[in-house]
């Protein structure tokens, strides 16, 4: 956690709200005494559908899957 002076903050806003969006926490000092904290606002995480509609929809492959593997290791890729 980094701190700041009011004085630092002022002059280098941009540059903090930067520091922050990677991670950092910032706390804001007046006479050394902390009087603020800025830190990222966490992102809402949207639920991730269950794929097994999509699976339902796929046709099942004739080949087995270790013999596909095969044939793209023999091919090179």
């Amino acid at each position: 956690m980094l701190s700041k002076s009011v004085e630092e903050t002022q002059l280098y806003f941009n540059e903090i709200l930067n520091q922050v969006e990677t991670g950092q926490e910032i706390v804001v000092t007046r006479y050394g005494q902390p009087i603020a904290r800025i830190s990222a606002i966490k992102k809402m995480l949207k639920p991730v559908p269950s794929l097994a509609n999509l699976r339902a929809t796929l046709p099942f492959s004739k080949t087995p899957s270790v013999e596909l593997m095969r044939q793209l290791r023999n091919e090179g890729y």
